[in-house]
């Protein structure tokens, strides 16, 4: 009984292991820098709200990343963060790049910080000047939760 557990259990967690390890593979940053390379025509600026760039897929040849100021400082105050918000439309390049890694953290505490939690929800919701044109992530039992391997990652088009 005791080595029918002890298989068991071994066989679980090797089974854990490999499906972390597997997302290494199958990231969703791999998968978008993918999707970016065959979409996002070559002297585009794609443009970044996170506050390392590290979040977010690499930028193929040919392209520019632009990390967007203050709407990427987690610690801006209110009122910068505000302003940067409302002109942003007008400033961005033709694509953005949201991370989850970044975003998340917002929406999943909304009541700390309202006006970046409305911000990124009117972005990811179609609003605010931007279509999603695309999402990465895997799903379902594929992708155990590992919160610094594949972090939702969305392409937004400006319209």
């Amino acid at each position: 009984v005791r080595l029918a557990i002890a298989l068991l259990l071994s066989g679980r967690a090797a089974l854990a292991s490999l499906l972390v390890l597997r997302l290494f593979f199958v990231d969703s940053r791999i998968l978008a820098a993918r999707w970016l390379e065959q979409q996002v025509p070559r002297g585009e600026t794609v443009d970044l709200i996170a506050n390392r760039p590290g979040y977010a897929p690499t930028i193929p040849q040919g392209r520019t990343l632009r990390l967007v100021p203050t709407l990427s400082r987690e610690m801006a105050p209110r009122e910068r963060f505000l302003e940067a918000a409302a002109r942003y439309p007008a400033e961005a390049s033709s694509w953005l790049v949201l991370t989850a890694a970044y975003y998340e953290r917002f929406l999943d505490h909304p009541d700390q910080r309202p006006e970046r939690a409305a911000f990124f929800r009117d972005l990811l919701e179609g609003r605010g000047g931007f279509t999603v044109a695309a999402r990465f992530r895997q799903q379902g039992w594929l992708r155990p939760e590992a919160e610094f391997v594949d972090p939702e990652i969305v392409v937004l088009k400006k319209r």
